[in-house]
């Protein structure tokens, strides 16, 4: 299915970048395009595919797209769709909710499953669908503990805090407030105003904390089926979590097993769970790891998105929720070379609908057979914006030719990737268990392996004369120690 989805993409871990890779995840092609904070009655024709199967919509700014523009879909035999994680009914924010158009899409989703919110919606002739928020897959993972003393405490708070903007929710300045004098220094915020963590240090942060207080908005206390993603972020990222008990939201766990709740706004609640869970470690890890695979098992983005795609499929017999296994025009042919806009290498069975899968063995699915020890490798220069080989680097040998393998291989990359583009490698740290039992491993990496090719790093300002090719680099490590990183070519 081809899905132009309009929202934020000025940020990774924007709700629509993880609601787009899980799409494609699914066997989906997704056309992102970002929503700005104008009136742009040009959008349509300039971004939107008329072949598009599925238009979704994340509101940010509320000003690009327009009643007209879900006319103009209309006539093009386009359904459309929205997705939102926050709550409006009862909120100052409902007002002008008839004419705005992120509600007047033909499926409506949102985290709201109040069921006084459904007949509101429904007095407004809105299409709305119960959805709740979710964690995206490749983040949820439990991290070890380390040492690290700025990432963590006894007791800590991820959000916005005293200083938390939304006026109609003054119960989250007294939580935080309560925090800091009962707990003193056993208590630690993170969020604005104090650091926002985000990416593998959140899991991080999650690892090295006892306990982790969550809170959502929820006017009077008795709002029901409606709570924002910070549940299933902390939970899905390893936090033991003590969060508000929310009709409709506790059934979805087994408290005392996978789940802690404490009665919404009764603070000396809070404080007996907090006191009890400090002193019971063996219960309260029990608990945050039957939590964690509770919500890994069936509260990831990848679930919702699921099911998102199925009340649309129900109900336009015309669309088929199936991965996308026909040629996408990813890859264009010249003459032998080709012009790929999305590389796998060395595929084998983990291949990747419209991406162009490379591998050296001739097995079903493999679209560009080609041995990664021979130079170059068929694409067009500067024609890709994405290269990704998983555990592949580790069995690339020392030398090829008179040339470092390492170094080899990723020149070739900088070679194919356009000026922006991103490769992303996965393979073992040097901490792995399993590196030394595959015995077809030559090496493993460091997380600051790729660091000679950024010329912003140590080792790359020192020994970055290695290569001529420059990236800019991120990378995390992983629980077992596998290493990921992204390369940005400059």
């Amino acid at each position: 299915m081809k899905i132009a989805y309009v929202g934020n993409y000025t940020a990774p871990w924007c709700t629509e970048v993880h609601i787009s890779k899980t799409l494609e995840k699914l066997g989906h092609e997704v056309i992102r395009i970002q929503e700005v904070d104008r009136v742009d009655p040009t959008w349509m024709d300039k971004y939107l595919p008329r072949d598009t199967d599925l238009f979704l919509y994340t509101r940010t700014w509320g000003k690009m797209v327009t009643l007209l523009d879900l006319e103009k879909l209309k006539t093009l035999g386009i359904p459309s769709a929205s997705y939102h994680l926050d709550l409006y009914v009862g909120l100052s924010r409902q007002t002008g909710i008839e004419t705005d158009p992120f509600w007047r899409t033909d499926y409506v989703f949102s985290a709201d499953g109040d069921p006084e919110s459904q007949k509101f919606f429904e007095s407004k002739g809105i299409n709305h669908y119960w959805l709740l928020p979710g964690v995206f897959e490749d983040e949820c993972y439990m991290a070890e503990p380390n040492n690290d003393d700025t990432l963590g405490g006894d007791i800590i708070f991820v959000g916005g805090g005293a200083e938390y903007g939304h006026s109609e929710w003054p119960y989250r300045h007294q939580l935080v407030k309560h925090l800091e004098e009962k707990y003193g220094t056993l208590y630690r915020k993170y969020g604005h105003p104090q650091r926002t963590v985000r990416g593998h240090d959140l899991n991080q942060l999650y690892a090295n904390t006892k306990i982790a207080v969550g809170d959502s908005v929820n006017i009077g206390f008795r709002h029901k089926n409606y709570t924002s993603d910070r549940l299933f972020e902390s939970m899905g990222r390893g936090g033991f979590t003590i969060y508000p008990r929310i009709e409709g939201i506790e059934q979805i766990f087994d408290e005392g097993i996978n789940a802690v709740f404490y009665e919404h706004g009764n603070l000396e609640d809070l404080d007996a769970k907090i006191d009890y869970y400090l002193e019971h470690e063996k219960e309260r890890e029990a608990i945050r790891k039957a939590g964690f695979e509770f919500v890994k098992s069936s509260q990831t983005y990848t679930q919702r998105l699921q099911r998102l795609l199925k009340v649309i499929t129900d109900n336009v017999p015309t669309l088929v929720q199936k991965p996308v296994t026909e040629d996408v025009s990813n890859e264009t042919k010249m003459e032998g070379i080709i012009v790929a806009d999305k590389i796998n290498l060395g595929a084998g069975t983990d291949q990747t609908p419209g991406w162009t899968n490379v591998d050296m063995i001739d097995i079903p699915g493999i679209d560009v057979v080609h041995n990664l020890m021979n130079f170059p490798y068929p694409f067009e220069d500067n024609s890709a914006s994405d290269i990704k080989a998983i555990d592949v680097l580790e069995h690339l040998p020392p030398y090829i030719g008179e040339a470092h393998g390492v170094i080899k291989f990723i020149e070739e990359c900088h070679r194919i990737l356009k000026p922006g583009g991103t490769l992303f490698l996965q393979t073992p740290g040097w901490k792995a268990e399993f590196l030394w039992i595959d015995p077809t491993h030559v090496r493993g990496f460091d997380i600051q392996s790729m660091d000679f090719f950024d010329p912003d790093t140590h080792f790359g300002k020192t020994t970055g004369f290695y290569s001529k090719c420059k990236f800019k680099v991120r990378a995390e490590e992983l629980p077992n120690h596998n290493l990921r990183f992204w390369m940005t070519k400059i």
